[in-house]
């Protein structure tokens, strides 16, 4: 088997294009991008996310898709989209396409449809593949599909745009994040290309974690103070809390809606010297259990997934969780939005928001860039390899 070399694909795939649509900060943009492929159209409706997609890549995706007809979208390869994922997440109510946010991925078809790119790329969160007993995912593929991870349909969907389609759930953490963030992912390709066979990447780099993304120098903003440390541990008392050990990976870094009426907020840490190991913490509230929740988390392990609900609490309102320690001298802080950034895999020169809200929205918004690179270098080989 021939290797390909770095310089031979920048050179081999210099022409390609592709449009970059619910684009918030530009993650797919970062990973095609470092494949040398050329973005020609981006779209995003959130104001703040076009600031800080302006100070990145010099370019304002400003737009509305609903309102953007097809052929004032320009002609293009690959069609990268991460549409609106709250409607389908176990974080938020599940609505599905009764949401509007849900009727987006019509909006990806329309444009499929029109203007018919080589291949397509969508992401969405792993609850895609469960919500509504796995009918919104097996309508999504049959107005995709004419083939699904190899195997032809037998009965077509009468709008089906007859792409060989191939989907699977990668989790970020492969990629060398320091983060668990478990999204599936929809390869599509253009049935003229007989496109037969298409292998999602495997990842190999597991060996990321906390440690690693943490900042040397952390602004006393993030924080707790000791008053508000005594005042945790006054309203402690009375409630059931606990504490669960995680020896590999830890559990899922969230401050969203959890179950019924639960809130979990595991981006707090605690940095201290426990049996001469640093630790780190989390914290979270949970009213469907009827009391405060406490996660443990090592610092050699990996957090989970970053969400942008985290921005309901960057005021850094401590007060609001309950807190189990082991030492007086240990002190609690958020993730800061670098390290935030860091988790999901854009790198340091990556210009982030300014507010600290918007910050933390968008990056949990965002895809991983390391995963969008390792999938887009797969779809190129596969083009490659069939037009040779």
């Amino acid at each position: 088997m021939k290797i390909i070399r770095r310089r031979d694909i920048r050179k081999v795939y210099r022409r390609f294009t592709f449009i970059d649509l619910f684009a918030g900060i530009g993650g797919f943009r970062i990973g095609c991008e470092r494949n040398f492929m050329k973005c020609v159209f981006s779209s995003e409706i959130d104001k703040y996310a076009c600031e800080t997609y302006l100070r990145n890549f010099g370019e304002d995706p400003m737009n509305d898709i609903i309102k953007t007809p097809s052929h004032l979208i320009p002609s293009h390869d690959l069609l990268c989209g991460g549409f609106p994922c709250q409607t389908f997440s176990i974080a938020g109510k599940r609505k599905g396409f009764d949401d509007i946010r849900g009727t987006l991925f019509f909006e990806i078809a329309r444009i499929l449809r029109d203007k018919r790119p080589k291949v397509f790329l969508l992401e969405n969160v792993e609850g895609l593949i469960s919500h509504d007993g796995g009918r919104t995912l097996s309508i999504i593929l049959g107005i995709l599909s004419r083939s699904i991870n190899g195997n032809n349909l037998l009965f077509l969907d009468k709008d089906s745009l007859k792409y060989d389609v191939y989907w699977t759930v990668l989790n970020s953490a492969d990629f060398g994040l320091a983060q668990n963030r478990r999204r599936i992912f929809i390869v599509g390709f253009r049935n003229d290309l007989k496109i037969i066979e298409f292998s999602f990447p495997r990842g190999d780099n597991n060996k990321v974690i906390i440690g690693n993304i943490l900042e040397e120098k952390v602004d006393e903003k993030y924080f707790i103070t000791k008053s508000e440390m005594q005042r945790l541990v006054k309203r402690r008392s009375g409630f059931c809390g606990y504490l669960n050990n995680y020896n590999d990976k830890c559990s899922t870094l969230v401050s969203g809606s959890y179950g019924k009426g639960g809130y979990m907020a595991n981006h707090i840490l605690i940095r201290g010297k426990i049996k001469k190991k640093d630790r780190a913490y989390t914290l979270g509230y949970s009213s469907h259990k009827g009391g405060y929740m406490a996660n443990y988390l090592s610092i050699d392990s990996k957090c989970n997934t970053v969400l942008p609900e985290f921005a309901k609490r960057s005021k850094l309102t401590f007060n609001q969780f309950s807190h189990q320690f082991k030492d007086k001298n240990q002190r609690i802080r958020i993730f800061t939005q670098r390290e935030c950034a860091r988790l999901q895999g854009f790198p340091d020169s990556f210009k982030i928001h300014k507010k600290d809200n918007q910050a933390y929205k968008q990056i949990g918004n965002a895809v991983s860039p390391p995963v969008i690179y390792e999938i887009v270098k797969n779809i190129l080989k596969v083009l490659k390899e069939s037009k040779n």
